[in-house]
This record gives structure tokens, sequence and C-alpha cells, in this order.
């Protein structure tokens, strides 16, 4: 399985509430420039998950767009900020795609970045819109697990 890791993109600051908080016009700019590359490399993903937060799912709805993506993008509490890397990590291993993109937040990305690579937890700091493709076997044992790319908006 390909798991797209995507960080969601820069956020306004002030808010009403941060669970509603939507991207800035930058945020939107380097999330739409992710999925143009997702696009280029002719990227096909099976399903997209997103945390419930706005600034993420309206990241997700962009990369869907860009990548004409025709299914529903379903929301996750597991792909909140705080939420427990092993419990993503079961969930995943209970679907049946070839590809998923799960865009989330710090510490989370983070952590399940540092998990499938590492097979540890380290503080890993993943910056926002920031994608990491990483191809893992069933078992998502580290030691199988291969780095496919990281790639974020200044580069491209």
């Amino acid at each position: 399985m390909k798991i797209y890791l995507l960080r969601h993109g820069e956020a306004v600051e002030r808010y009403e509430s941060d669970r509603t908080r939507p991207l800035s016009d930058n945020g939107i700019k380097e999330i739409r420039k992710i999925g143009e590359f997702l696009k280029k490399g002719n990227v096909l993903i099976d399903k997209i998950y997103s945390s419930p937060l706005f600034r993420a799912y309206q990241s997700a709805m962009i990369i869907g767009k860009e990548i004409n993506f025709n299914d529903d993008i379903v929301e996750l509490d597991l792909l909140l900020p705080e939420s427990k890397p092993d419990e993503v990590l079961s969930y995943l291993s209970q679907i049946d795609y070839s590809s998923v993109l799960l865009v989330t937040h710090q510490p989370l990305i983070g952590s399940l970045v540092s998990i499938l690579i590492f097979g540890r937890n380290y503080t890993l700091r993943i910056n926002k819109s920031t994608l990491v493709c990483i191809e893992v076997n069933k078992n998502f044992d580290p030691k199988n697990a291969t780095l496919q790319f990281l790639v974020n908006p200044e580069i491209l």
C-alpha cells in the first residue's frame, strides 16, 4: 500500500473557532501546487481520508479536485492532531486499498512518518503543505517500508 501523508496547508491565524479555521490564501496556493504535482505524476489515489478540522478537509478537497478524485472524502477523528498513531496504523491495516491519502496535522503526521520509516516514534516535524509518500507492506513493518518521496511547495 502506498500511503500519502499530507499536512494541511497554512490556515488563517485568527478565526472564531480552531475547528473551522480555513486555509489562508497562501495555504490554498501551496496545496494546489501539491495537487498539481500529484496530477503531473499521474498519481492514483483510491481513497482520501481527512481530519474533520476544516483546514485539513479543505486541503483534502483541493487535492481531490486537482487529481480528479470522484469519490467522497472520509472524515476520520483518528486524524486529529492528538490522535494515537498506533490506532491510525491499525485502521489502515484493516482496509484494502492500493493507495490512500491521509490529510492530517502535526504532531500526528510526524509520528506516523517516524514509526513507518524508523519503527519508533521520534519527534519529527513536518512542515505545512508537505506531502510524504511511504510504501508499506500489509504488516506495516518498518523494515519493509520505503520512503518514496517527500515534497513541499517550496521546491515545486
